[in-house]
């Protein structure tokens, strides 16, 4: 907890040093996820909010690959490389709100060859958004529906498997200095089955353009990118319970290259920093077009 206190802290007052200078059009958080026992929130599929998003409403469409090495599957038994591919878009409503849903498939899970998870629709209004500056405020929800055949687990007293819809209210801010910029996601993920976990997200980033090109180059823009990310349980916690989640800090480096403006292409490598640790290492890959 105390590292959840001290990021929201810390980016709250960096978000109050509002910028005055435009960098450009929005680049996502790279994000990070896996949360230790069950292997669920993985399966489930890319629900959280900063995995590839902006605060800024965007129109995009956008494709992600995650790769987890050594997926601890519980606190006792062993371990799996799972890969995770992510197909979404995110269409902009009256300039300063977007809708946006995300569909995950899964490779390596349980021995399958082919999954497909859980697929989330993700709502995002700016109250506040500075098209001058590219500061933004932004409040949203996303909602995951259990579409995916995957369950979360299964409850032997009650011979039943727990596969709930999940709604995260979520606020994000944006802020540019010059080159520079950061952006922050704060949110609440509530599930409607009591047996499945309630998570508190915080994910923090910055990021600087490290080159920009100039009229019609093929490549304007070289951004590196550092992210931390605090994953904390809010029940189902040790000791006593049998469903046991760890709070899990994950940091995540990385760059996007931009090209003509519209496209964004970014690699990025994510590890534990906290025991026990529910992966090795993650690689993170995506692709952005904005139109």
């Amino acid at each position: 907890m105390r590292w959840t206190q001290s990021l929201l802290g810390m980016s709250v007052v960096l978000a109050l040093a509002w910028g005055l200078a435009w960098a450009g059009d929005p680049v996502p958080m790279f994000g990070d996820y896996k949360t230790l026992t069950p292997l669920v929130p993985l399966k489930r599929g890319a629900f959280k909010i900063a995995e590839n998003e902006s605060p800024r409403p965007q129109d995009r469409l956008y494709l992600n690959y995650n790769f987890y090495n050594n997926v601890k599957r519980d606190l006792t038994t062993g371990t799996e490389d799972v890969h995770r591919e992510t197909i979404g878009v995110e269409k902009t409503v009256l300039g300063d709100a977007s809708i946006g849903e995300r569909l995950p498939f899964f490779q390596g899970i349980d021995g399958n060859d082919f999954e497909v998870g859980d697929l989330s629709f993700v709502l995002k209004y700016a109250p506040i958004h500075n098209r001058e500056t590219g500061n933004a405020l932004s409040l949203g929800l996303v909602v995951t529906v259990p579409t995916g055949p995957i369950p979360n687990r299964f409850v032997a007293r009650e011979n039943r498997n727990v596969h709930p819809a999940l709604f995260q209210p979520f606020v994000g801010y944006l802020w540019n200095q010059g080159d520079l910029f950061l952006h922050a996601f704060h949110s609440i993920m509530v599930p409607t089955d009591s047996d499945d976990v309630t998570m508190l997200f915080n994910d923090i980033a910055v990021g600087y353009w490290l080159y920009r090109g100039k009229g019609e180059q093929l490549l304007t823009g070289v951004i590196p990118t550092f992210e931390v990310h605090v994953n904390t349980p809010l029940n189902h916690r040790p000791p006593g319970d049998l469903q046991v989640y760890r709070d899990i800090v994950n940091l995540t480096a990385g760059a996007h290259l931009e090209f003509k403006r519209r496209y964004l292409l970014g690699i990025a490598l994510a590890t534990p920093v906290t025991n026990p640790r529910p992966f090795d290492f993650e690689v993170i890959a995506n692709f952005n077009y904005r139109f």
